[in-house]
C-alpha cells in the first residue's frame, strides 16, 4: 500500500510535469518529417520527428547576434529567435497522438584557428614535425579498443613501442573513454579522423590538466571539436594510467621517429 504522503508526492509530481508540458510550444503535423528554414536556408525535408529521443536537439550555428529558425510541417510552423549558446524547447504532436520533446540548440560559429601576429612571426616559412601529447593520448586510447585491437590497418603493432604501450595501458582497457571510443569507431571508421585531428587542438598542461589550445579550435572539416565531449572521460584516463609520466619516458622514441 502506498502511504498517503507518498500519493500526494507523486500527484504533485504528475501536475508539475504536465504543468511543465503545457507550457512549451506546440507543433502540429500530419507527417513524420519537416522542413527547417535555418536563417536564409530552408532544409526540405531534412528533420524525422522521433519520439524516442527526449530531447530531439537541431543544432544551428550562429555567426551573428541571432538567427531565426523555422520548423515548418504539413499543416504548421513554428519560429524561434536563436542566439548562441541558448536552448529552445517545443513538442511536435504527430498525428494527435505522438508527442517528440524537441530542441534547437544554438552554437557559436569560432574560426578554426587564430594567429596573433607572435605566432605568425614564429611560424610563417617554417615547418614542423611534431608528435603532440593529447594527439598521442588518443591514438593509445584507440589501440585499447577492442576494434583497434581487432583492426588490421587502424593501429600499427609490430613494433617494441606498441608492446610497451599494451604493458602500460592494459589495465585501463575498461576505462569509460575506451567504451566510448570503441563504440563509436565500431559504427563509423571514418569518425577516427576527425576524432584524431582534433586532438590536436589540446594541449597537456604542466599539471596535467588537458586544456584547449590558444590558437586551434578544430582541425577537422566540421563546425565543432568532435573531441571535446570525451574530454573529461580522456582527463580521467590519463590520470589514472599516469599518461605524462608514459610520455615523458618515450620521448627518446617519439623524437627518433620525428
Amino acid at each position: 500500500m502506498i502511504h498517503l504522503n507518498r500519493l500526494l508526492f507523486l500527484l504533485l509530481l504528475g501536475m508539475t510535469a504536465n504543468s511543465f508540458a503545457q507550457k512549451l510550444p506546440v507543433l502540429k503535423s500530419r507527417s513524420t518529417s519537416l522542413d527547417i528554414r535555418d536563417g536564409n536556408e530552408l532544409r526540405k525535408g531534412r528533420w524525422n520527428i522521433d519520439p524516442k529521443t527526449k530531447p530531439d536537439i537541431f543544432k544551428s550555428f550562429i555567426d551573428n547576434k541571432y538567427k531565426w529558425v523555422t520548423f515548418i510541417s504539413d499543416s504548421d510552423s513554428i519560429r524561434f529567435k536563436v542566439k548562441a549558446d541558448r536552448k529552445y524547447q517545443f513538442l511536435v504532436v504527430l498525428n494527435e497522438k505522438d508527442t517528440a520533446f524537441t530542441q534547437i540548440e544554438g552554437i557559436k560559429v569560432v574560426p578554426y584557428a587564430q594567429f596573433n601576429t607572435r605566432y605568425v612571426k614564429s611560424h610563417d616559412g617554417k615547418s614542423f614535425v611534431e608528435i603532440p601529447q593529447i594527439y598521442e593520448l588518443f591514438n593509445i586510447v584507440a589501440a585499447l579498443t577492442g576494434f583497434g585491437k581487432k583492426d588490421e590497418g587502424l593501429i600499427v603493432k609490430n613494433t617494441k613501442y606498441h608492446l610497451d604501450l599494451l604493458a602500460w595501458f592494459d589495465k585501463n582497457k575498461g576505462e569509460k573513454i575506451v567504451k566510448r571510443i570503441d563504440s563509436v569507431l565500431s559504427s563509423n571508421l571514418m569518425t577516427f579522423v576527425a576524432l584524431k585531428m582534433d586532438a590536436y587542438a589540446f594541449e597537456l598542461a604542466p599539471n596535467g590538466k588537458i586544456r584547449k589550445s590558444k590558437v586551434y579550435n578544430r582541425i577537422s572539416n566540421g563546425l565543432v571539436n568532435t573531441l571535446e565531449p570525451y574530454i573529461n572521460d580522456l582527463q580521467v584516463f590519463s590520470n589514472k594510467s599516469k599518461f605524462p609520466e608514459f610520455y615523458q619516458k618515450n620521448i627518446p622514441f617519439y623524437n627518433s621517429q620525428i
